[in-house]
């Protein structure tokens, strides 16, 4: 109860929300186990990467493709070793306020989510920027098999249901609904790890290296690179100055330069501490630009350049 205004108000607190926190907590079950969380400004929606367990299904193999063949053989006794079962990854959109299913994307069995980011790619076609959801995947098998990836490009939009749609989302026949398009698929040789956009183009970190890659609407095509460490957990974007977060190798600060007829990255500053970094992130005050990383056993270090 308040009172406001010359008048009292009597509200009810939602019945759904724990109060007993410090915060005002509210549970979801998604029954499967949720992994990343990213709030999609430009659709004020929320994506999230979950995986369940399923049945282990025996995949078509490539004979000639000897590290597929591997992959698959190491992750088929993984699967016997769990009861014939293995981990499938989905990537969902939810409604803020309600937090319900609005659409959803079911993986590669064997296929695990690494990253999940909103990004504006600019198309070098008609020169607009277009807002995608995109994830960065892997398919892990052990230290002893090859481990390849994915770099995955979501098209949301937001259309009228038509009638005799069973849609995930709440309402019937012409109720508004969002709706995901799988709008490019790259493959590649190493795992997706991290990935961001950068000044209209796609920055992603495959194996140990970090791509820049252009969009023309149907397709990525890689323009510049930079050789990473080892393995890159973190990927920070303002402006076109970059900042990497490696899992043994510290924090790395790089350039973007995009002449039009010269692309290319350049490294400004690295971390001599190898630090094993989990997080980074830039820290804007004013004009003065800060650099922040947090390693594997809770400390976070400020940086500057």
């Amino acid at each position: 109860m308040c009172i406001r205004d010359r008048g009292a108000r009597i509200c009810q607190l939602p019945g759904k929300m724990h109060y007993e926190a410090a915060w005002p907590v509210r549970k979801l079950a998604l029954k499967c186990t949720p992994h990343h969380v990213r709030y999609l400004p430009d659709f004020k929606l929320y994506a999230l990467s979950t995986s369940t367990t399923t049945k282990w299904r025996e995949p078509k193999i490539d004979e000639d493709d000897a590290h597929f063949v591997s992959l698959v053989n190491t992750r088929r006794a993984k699967a016997m070793a769990r009861g014939g079962v293995e981990e499938q990854f989905a990537i969902r959109l939810l409604l803020p306020g309600t937090l319900e299913s609005a659409w959803q994307h079911t993986l590669d069995p064997g296929e695990h989510v690494q990253t999940v980011q909103s990004v504006q790619l600019r198309n070098t076609r008609t020169g607009a920027l277009q807002s995608l959801l995109a994830a960065g995947t892997a398919f892990p098998g052990g230290e002893d098999t090859p481990c390849r990836g994915r770099t995955l490009l979501f098209d949301v939009a937001w259309r009228m249901r038509s009638s005799g749609h069973a849609g995930a989302g709440p309402g019937g026949a012409g109720q508004p609904e969002w709706v995901g398009r799988l709008a490019c698929v790259r493959e590649a040789k190493m795992a997706c790890t991290a990935l961001s956009g950068l000044e209209g183009h796609l920055a992603i970190a495959v194996g140990n290296k970090l791509i820049v890659h252009s969009w023309d609407g149907e397709s990525v095509t890689p323009g510049a690179f930079f050789d990473t460490p080892l393995h890159t957990a973190t990927i920070n974007v303002v402006k076109n100055f970059i900042l990497l977060g490696d899992l043994q190798k510290g924090a790395f600060f790089l350039r973007w330069k995009d002449t039009g007829h010269e692309k290319h990255l350049t490294q400004l500053a690295k971390d001599f501490e190898h630090m094993d970094v989990l997080a980074t992130e830039f820290l804007v005050d004013g004009s003065a630009l800060s650099m922040l990383a947090a390693d594997t056993v809770g400390n976070v270090f400020s940086l500057s350049y």
